[in-house]
């Protein structure tokens, strides 16, 4: 059983053995076959394995980025996440909290002692790590309330995309 670290997704920008720049079939080899391969035209395609999309050019299946915006059904099993048969993502790293706003979670990696920085995108905030990966939250009030509080915003989704 393979067991992929977060944390360590996070910090480094390694899910697992996998980095941006690897090809289709290197991320089929380390993770088995995709639940489901997705072509969106325009030159990109998709590997999906349950909530984590790895993202490819189609002409050179180089992958590009990589992300997971199923953050419920991420953060919903104890510590550990099915990717498939094979591989577990340990989600330790976010047992702290059950509810992952930009205030608790700000807060946690401050006391943790994890560098990040933060982005005000306008329609969505970031946070973004040394590694380029990066946490964006939504409130479905934003567009309508211009006073919302930034700190009630929640984890929308994680993303690492380099795109040259």
């Amino acid at each position: 059983m393979t067991i992929i670290s977060l944390k360590d997704f996070i910090l480094t920008g390694n899910f697992g053995q996998i980095s941006l720049g690897m090809t289709k079939r290197e991320v089929i080899e380390y993770l088995g076959e995709p639940s489901e391969t997705i072509d969106f035209g325009a030159g990109v395609s998709e590997l999906f394995y349950n909530g984590f999309e790895f993202f490819y050019w189609t002409d050179n299946e180089k992958i590009f980025g990589i992300q997971n915006d199923s953050i419920e059904q991420l953060f919903t099993k104890n510590t550990k996440y099915i990717l498939n048969k094979n591989t577990n993502v340990d989600t330790s790293f976010f047992s702290f909290s059950k509810t992952l706003t930009y205030k608790n979670l700000t807060e946690y990696l401050i006391k943790e002692n994890i560098t990040f920085d933060r982005v005000n995108k306008g329609e969505y905030d970031e946070i973004k790590f040394l590694s380029g990966v990066t946490f964006d939250f939504e409130n479905s009030e934003h567009m309508e309330n211009i006073d919302f509080d930034r700190n009630n915003l929640r984890l929308n989704g994680i993303r690492f995309h380099k795109i040259e």
